[in-house]
């Protein structure tokens, strides 16, 4: 997994590329929690762009699921976008959206 992020305009923009499964969960804690974690006070909006993300397994679910509520407890908002209709069906199905509570946009097809 790799990502990019882009601060503006008092929102952070995420772009994950790759799966979410075990191997990012070493990526998430290491790297993306703490560079999330130094601008939080300068932004109220976080989207997550995943329109380069094919695969999540159980534990990306539950990586998703820990790292927004993470930033919901900041008082930023975060909105999911451009989701792969795969990874958008198996959220629907887990009903990630009703547990967190955030808009989740499926990727055009």
């Amino acid at each position: 997994m790799e990502y990019r992020l882009k601060v503006f305009d008092q929102q952070m923009e995420m772009n994950l590329i790759g799966d979410l499964d075990l191997e990012a969960t070493e990526l998430f804690e290491k790297e993306i929690y703490p560079k999330v974690a130094s601008s939080l006070n300068d932004i109220d909006l976080l989207k997550v762009d995943m329109n380069h993300v094919a695969f999540v397994d159980s534990t990306g679910v539950g990586l998703v699921i820990q790292f927004v509520e993470w930033v919901k407890k900041r008082d930023v908002n975060v909105k999911m976008v451009n989701i792969q209709e795969q990874v958008y069906e198996i959220f629907q199905f887990m009903q990630v959206n009703e547990i967190l509570g955030i808009e989740m946009l499926q990727a055009d097809t």
